[in-house]
């Protein structure tokens, strides 16, 4: 005949309920915070994301020249590539060089200009007309950039018209480098003379990072544009933004280009032979947005 043994449970008095209730109340705590979000954090992400319609710091989403964002104008393959020679943000930038031989007056498109713009199929490739868009980047010109004649004029950022659109004959606005100056200008009819204002002047910025912010609204009277450099305000305007130019067939807005546009170089005298600039960080939001959130997004490498 086996033994056996019956174990007698005594019964829990109410301290020991609550210290056992207490501890799974801990542990069942712990389990949920592992690996998870706090549901606060996530929501202010999201709030703080809002209105950024594309942004890019050139790390991982770019592969020159099969990029699937950005489309090329060089006059010899390689003059924009991927460089981590320095960055503003991660370890790589954009790096945009073009030498004084490879200039072709011939070729608008390609021979006088190393720009990148949004391809067709990106997001924010056109900016509609009476809407108002926030645009930010950050800029590289080295020390060793010589001050060139100031009629032989270089652009290194620009919105310029669709084609056949309004804006389309020249940049409604950019930043035209003359000498030893950065003037951004905004243009505001289709005329050769008289039609281009310059709205600030400033000495051109070189060996260090600048960062850009830009808000604007392209209309043909009741536009406005405000420019920020390294959190300060320089330009600040009310009026017409862009312009209609003969034979427009639409009313698409202008898009955004980056890099080096020298037009006259090889037709007029010069003190250059290789102009390289870098770009990074490049942001675009939309009127939801805030400048705030701009310049934190622009001054955490592309992060909030």
């Amino acid at each position: 005949m086996q033994n056996h043994r019956h174990a007698h449970l005594m019964p829990l008095s109410e301290r020991q309920i609550a210290n056992i209730l207490a501890l799974a109340s801990l542990l069942f705590l712990f389990s949920c915070q592992k690996g998870t979000i706090n549901p606060v954090q996530e929501n202010a992400s999201v709030a703080a994301e809002k209105g950024i319609l594309f942004s890019s710091n050139f790390e991982s989403d770019v592969n020159y020249p099969s990029s699937n964002v950005w489309l090329q104008q060089e006059p010899v393959a390689g003059d924009i590539k991927i460089s981590n020679e320095r960055s503003h943000s991660g370890v790589q930038s954009t790096k945009f060089t073009f030498n004084y031989k490879d200039w072709d007056g011939n070729s608008i498109v390609d021979g006088r200009r190393t720009e990148i713009s949004f391809k067709a199929n990106a997001p924010c490739q056109k900016y509609a007309l009476g809407k108002t868009y926030w645009v930010a980047f950050s800029s590289f010109i080295p020390n060793d950039w010589i001050d060139d004649y100031e009629n032989n004029t270089e652009l290194i950022w620009q919105f310029h018209g669709s084609d056949n659109g309004p804006g389309d004959l020249s940049p409604c606005l950019a930043a035209y480098v003359k000498g030893g100056n950065l003037n951004i200008h905004v243009r505001t009819n289709a005329a050769i003379d008289g039609a281009l204002h310059l709205l600030a002047s400033i000495p051109v910025p070189k060996g260090d990072w600048g960062e850009w912010i830009i808000q604007a609204n392209f209309d043909y009277n009741n536009g406005f544009i405000k420019v920020w450099h390294n959190d300060s305000l320089l330009v600040d305007y009310n009026g017409s933004t862009i312009y209609h130019t003969t034979g427009q067939t639409n009313e698409n807005g202008p898009f955004l280009k980056l890099g080096i546009y020298k037009y006259q170089w090889r037709n007029l005298p010069t003190k250059v032979q290789q102009r390289v600039i870098y770009y990074d960080d490049v942001i675009v939001g939309d009127s939801t947005t805030t400048y705030a959130v701009i310049s934190t997004k622009l001054k955490n490498n592309g992060n909030f």
